[in-house]
């Protein structure tokens, strides 16, 4: 099976003059990214996602954990093969209220609940309090699953992206979000759609409102790849610099 995803990574940069600069330009990153790529690339799937939040104090009232602490969208674990163990995994409803709920791996649940139940249970991460609404089957540790690398999950908490967003603070220089994954239907070009999630962001991020219809649209039966001049443009311009990794058909 060839790998059908496009990973999409908030550049960054060890000067910070020079992202204070980008920032004057554009906010980086964001779910308008997202929407705009779901919405103008042939053969988009999914589009998922992702903001790791700094935990600097997680517990519950009987216990203290070190976990990573993922913000995603509600279709994660389709793209990335997560299994529960008891519970559900948030939905779009959740994701749409920015709903304070998580899901937890199975470190988590014996650090914060040891052999007690978790389910309906209350955690805080930082000062926001989450209510567990699933636990993680007990899985192995890194792997890959098209084209994705994923830590192991026993020592993750997940919460909608919105909630992250919403309710975590960022640095006020960072991104909105960190990836994005850009899931293909299968038999679609990957790298020239790649291309085209590059070119669409682009567009949408650096350009002012007047200018954004240059994303490519869904009415065309495959990916256009940007001409010349907007490659030569996406290698200049500072105000959309993202790291892009197609995987390969």
């Amino acid at each position: 099976m060839g790998l059908r995803n496009v990973v999409v990574k908030d550049k960054r940069f060890d000067r910070e003059n020079e992202l204070q600069e980008i920032r004057r330009k554009s906010a980086g990153l964001s779910t308008r990214d997202a929407q705009a790529i779901h919405d103008a690339v042939p053969g988009v799937e999914r589009v998922v996602a992702k903001i790791e939040v700094e935990a600097w104090k997680v517990l519950s009232p009987g216990g203290r954990a070190k976990p990573r602490v993922l913000g995603v969208s509600s279709d994660y674990p389709t793209l990335v093969k997560l299994t529960l163990r008891e519970g559900r995994f948030f939905d779009r409803t959740d994701e749409d209220t920015h709903a304070a709920v998580c899901v937890i791996g199975d470190r988590v649940r014996r650090d914060l609940f040891g052999f007690e139940p978790a389910l309906g249970r209350p955690l805080k991460v930082n000062d926001q309090w989450l209510t567990v609404v699933g636990v993680l089957e007990s899985g192995g540790g890194k792997r890959e699953i098209q084209g994705v690398t994923l830590e192991g999950t026993a020592n993750d908490i997940y919460l909608p992206v919105t909630a992250a967003e919403r309710r975590f603070g960022r640095a006020p220089l960072k991104a909105p979000l960190d990836e994005l994954v850009v899931s293909m239907a299968p038999g679609t070009p990957v790298q020239e759609s790649a291309r085209s999630c590059r070119r669409c962001s682009t567009a949408f991020t650096a350009a002012p409102p007047t200018t954004r219809s240059r994303c490519p649209r869904r009415s065309s039966s495959r990916a256009a790849a940007p001409s010349a001049s907007s490659t030569s443009s996406w290698g200049r311009s500072p105000a959309s610099r993202s790291s892009w990794a197609g995987s390969g058909s």
